[in-house]
């Protein structure tokens, strides 16, 4: 889809105040991604700042993902500080056959170590084949001393399929909401009128 990727050193420099609105994405493993200045880890160097995705719809004609190894997104971000995500339509994403050998996940919208606002999507019809992997409608853990408004989303029809249940490994998940903890990143959630079904 479409990738904004930083290697700055300095406020400045960093990839700031981009808008993607109205913007239509099918048949891609990835919709958008916003990815800071950071080590092969995700340790941030230097975050960007009021990145916005508004208005959009993901996987309306033919659903995002793949059929490899790899995870699928529609909304990702790192390092993303105020950052406005809002209004959009993720309306299908298929990651089939995969047989990774870590665990990768099928994620409406994942924000790692960001900060801002996610309000008023639509997530829906996510769908992971496969055994090693998880399906979340939305991930996130917030960059140090920022907070992050989760509100007013509607999150329905995830789906695990074809894989071996396993009683000890917790990764075999589908999770609506996951706010966690990420490179000492544990800034504020707050979680309000969300729908999951």
């Amino acid at each position: 889809g479409i990738v904004f990727k930083s290697t700055a050193s300095s406020a400045a420099a960093a990839n700031n105040n981009n808008v993607i609105d109205k913007v239509k994405i099918d048949n891609s493993s990835w919709g958008i991604q916003f990815s800071c200045s950071a080590n092969f880890f995700g340790t941030i160097s230097q975050p960007d700042f009021n990145n916005a995705v508004t208005n959009s719809t993901f996987g309306s004609i033919l659903p995002l993902g793949h059929d490899f190894s790899s995870g699928a997104l529609a909304i990702n971000a790192l390092g993303g500080r105020n950052m406005l995500i809002e209004n959009n339509i993720i309306a299908a994403i298929s990651n089939l056959n995969s047989s990774p050998g870590l665990p990768v996940s099928t994620v409406g919208i994942s924000l790692d170590s960001c900060s801002g606002i996610v309000r008023s999507n639509t997530i829906k019809n996510i769908e992971y084949q496969g055994t090693i992997g998880s399906v979340f409608g939305i991930r996130s853990s917030t960059f140090l001393g920022d907070e992050t408004l989760i509100a007013n989303n509607a999150i329905s029809n995830l789906k695990r399929s074809d894989f071996v249940a396993s009683t000890t490994d917790p990764s075999l998940t589908i999770t609506g909401i996951w706010i966690f903890n990420q490179s000492g990143n544990n800034g504020l959630a707050k979680i309000l009128n969300n729908s999951i079904y």
